[in-house]
């Protein structure tokens, strides 16, 4: 089943985070609350560094989108959440799990 939003929350030192990724625009979404902290179309753009602030803190928000997804917070060097969108990480394993798979196949079969 196509999911055109993909959520994920994390706990941020005592602020709660809402990371969701929009499958159909691109647009990469980080928002504390009601209020939108970090939003970007990945469109065009498939390594991103960027600073952003939660709670008067800034962070290093890295983002891989080319074709294995990647995209980790950090805090001084030191990884705060290793992989914010889970699900979109696992989607990306897969699909190149099965595109591996079917070249192999291509290959002896024909």
């Amino acid at each position: 089943m196509f999911k055109r939003l993909q959520r994920q929350s994390h706990q941020v030192g005592d602020t709660q985070i809402l990371v969701s990724y929009d499958r159909l625009t691109s647009r990469f979404q980080i928002s504390n609350g009601n209020t939108v902290v970090y939003s970007r179309s990945l469109l065009l753009l498939p390594f991103i560094r960027s600073s952003i602030v939660i709670s008067n803190s800034t962070y290093s928000l890295k983002v891989i989108s080319f074709v294995l997804w990647r995209a980790k917070l950090e805090q001084g060097g030191k990884v705060v959440i290793s992989e914010l969108l889970r699900p979109r990480r696992a989607k990306s394993i897969a699909s190149i799990a099965y595109g591996a798979v079917m070249s192999v196949l291509r290959f002896f079969v024909g």
